[in-house]
């Protein structure tokens, strides 16, 4: 059963996200997306490896899989002093829809921000996580009418 060794796995994780080999690192990365959730404890490492050029892309994807629990520690990266690292926790949250609705205010300060791919991602993910949340309010689409099967008629000559 995974779930007995689960926490001794977590522990292993989480020296593997800090070691020098960057493979492992990498690999570390890619285990915990497969865990998702259960590895929530590796959350402070994944944070910090999203400042490693050679890490960021397995970090962030491990961040989107443990979840929208992680949203309280990525608002504060969209202050961070590294523009890539202010981007990449704004593409984080855009993955997570409605339930990053917390994230609305800090998302439209970055909308001020002086880098232009901030500015636009901000953008982009507010539109995500309010179009899910608008689309949640609406009511049931109108059915568009079925094009008809008759052969269309002829105009008169």
């Amino acid at each position: 059963k995974l779930s007995q060794h689960t926490p001794r796995a977590i522990k292993v994780l989480r020296k593997g996200l800090r070691s020098k080999d960057v493979r492992l690192r990498q690999l570390s990365a890619l285990t915990v997306q497969g865990l998702g959730s259960k590895a929530m404890a590796t959350l402070p490492d994944l944070l910090l490896s999203l400042e490693q050029p050679r890490m960021r892309t397995y970090a962030a994807d491990a961040i989107r899989k443990l979840g929208a629990k992680t949203i309280p520690s990525l608002l504060p990266l969209l202050r961070h002093n590294k523009q890539w690292i202010r981007w990449t926790a704004i593409e984080i949250l855009a993955t997570f829809g409605e339930d990053a609705k917390s994230a609305i205010p800090a998302l439209h300060k970055a909308i001020h921000d002086p880098v232009t791919p901030v500015r636009i991602a901000a953008a982009r993910a507010l539109s995500q996580i309010e179009q899910q949340d608008d689309d949640d309010d609406d009511e049931p689409p109108t059915p568009r009418a079925q094009p008809s099967s008759r052969p269309a008629s002829r105009p008169a000559k």
